[in-house]
């Protein structure tokens, strides 16, 4: 990447004080959306044991899977953003083509 330090300067001021590489953007993606797919799974797990049984589950247990299902769509979504972003500002900072 020819400027790295100011594109560390705009993920640093999307995600606060956390410094994000514009390289590694894509494997933080993919390890976002593999942790929304496990907390997603975990959460239809204790859905369909409620249907099953009629029984709620453990309210602990219910309210983690519910919390981790919010952060890990919440990571998900924002880094997703933030790529969305990334594409638009490189696309409109091309120089045009003659």
């Amino acid at each position: 990447m020819k400027n790295k330090a100011s594109s560390m300067a705009v993920l640093s001021a999307a995600f606060g004080t956390e410094l994000v590489d514009v390289d590694e953007l894509p494997a933080r993606i993919k390890k976002a959306r593999q942790r929304y797919k496990l907390a997603s799974e975990q959460l239809f797990e204790l859905c369909c044991s409620l249907q099953l049984t009629g029984l709620l589950p453990d309210r602990e247990s219910l309210s983690q899977a519910v919390v981790e299902f919010q952060n890990a769509r919440q990571v998900r979504d924002s880094l997703e953003a933030l790529q969305h972003s990334i594409a638009a500002i490189s696309t409109a900072a091309m120089p045009p083509t003659e």
